[in-house]
């Protein structure tokens, strides 16, 4: 009697991708594609913290394999993907993760294609397949409890390159308007219209969070030099603090003292209110926040350390709470 056949490519993809849904459907909502329609995505997935889900999406293509052997001095796998598979890719809103699960130990290898690929969209066209590298460091099984902060970065690097791209439709518009094309133009102007309303909204959360961290490094410098006038009365405090504790260093894991980094912040402040579009300087910016987080943080800890030392039955209860909660955040 003739029957059909479960052939073993069939087997092995299916078990495949039952194990990568049962591994990541800890943390993430997952839905299998129709599988009558293979385009080269097998499912789509939502990413759920502390039981919430995001508004964060991606796509999966699944390979699984029985005989997979990882050699010591291997650190990659090698994949080809045909061409048109990886353009289809390129036309999804989402990002599409490339997993490679090892069907004997359940573990799921992952990449990001596009990621890798670059700017070589169009290089690659004239191509039948394309190489992709799956490296053993990028893993998720059963032990993972949330996904990768590179996996997670991956999501939300797409959706900014997928809105700048959006720009394309105002030089649609100008081309069609310039060359005569038959332009629908009240649908055209509309998308302008949404366009310049989100892009005038990002720039006004763009100042706001300059404007935040601006003010972070304000106060969190403006603390510790309350408690560095605190601690220059201890005498306990200046064997370690020889020339006292606005000069003191070692506060600082780039051993920058407040005195210097009072100056920096200054002068950062002052660059960036004169040219606010400089990305780097909003970087520098956040980097500040951190250093005079930091440095008020350890300033503070030294302070009840030798208010303690200074007085060891007094109270100080209030001190280490503000301790307690700097060393929470």
């Amino acid at each position: 009697m003739k029957l059909p056949k479960y052939g073993k490519n069939k087997q092995t993809g299916n078990v495949a991708a039952d194990i990568l849904r049962s591994v990541i459907q800890r943390f993430c909502i997952v839905n299998f594609h129709d599988e009558s329609i293979d385009l080269g995505i097998d499912m789509r997935a939502q990413v759920v913290l502390n039981t919430i889900p995001q508004d964060l999406f991606f796509n999966i293509q699944c390979k699984g394999t029985h005989e997979l052997q990882i050699a010591r001095e291997a650190d990659k796998y090698k994949i080809q993907i045909e061409v048109a598979t990886v353009n289809f890719w390129s036309m999804q809103n989402e990002t599409t993760f490339l997993f490679l699960v090892d069907n004997n130990t359940s573990n799921c290898y992952w990449c990001n294609p596009l990621s890798q690929l670059g700017e070589r969209i169009e290089e690659i066209q004239s191509q039948d397949r394309v190489t992709f590298y799956i490296y053993f460091k990028d893993l998720i099984d059963i032990s993972s409890n949330e996904l990768p902060t590179e996996f997670v970065k991956h999501i939300k690097k797409y959706i900014i390159i997928r809105a700048s791209q959006l720009s394309r439709t105002s030089d649609d518009i100008l081309k069609g308007i310039k060359n005569g094309y038959s332009l629908d133009l009240s649908t055209s102007f509309e998308l302008l219209t949404t366009l310049l309303q989100q892009t005038n909204k990002i720039r006004s959360n763009y100042l706001e969070i300059a404007g935040a961290l601006i003010e972070n490094i304000k106060e969190n410098i403006e603390r510790a030099y309350k408690v560095y006038s605190q601690l220059d009365y201890l005498p306990c405090a200046k064997p370690y603090c020889k020339n006292g504790s606005l000069y003191e260093k070692g506060f600082s894991s780039t051993h920058t003292s407040l005195f210097e980094l009072n100056l920096q912040s200054m002068e950062l402040i002052r660059n960036f209110e004169q040219n606010k579009d400089n990305i780097d300087l909003i970087k520098q910016l956040e980097t500040c926040t951190k250093e005079s987080k930091e440095i008020y943080r350890n300033m503070t800890a030294f302070l009840y350390e030798m208010v303690c030392e200074d007085n060891p039955f007094g109270d100080h209860s209030e001190l280490r709470k503000i301790v307690n909660s700097l060393l929470d955040r």
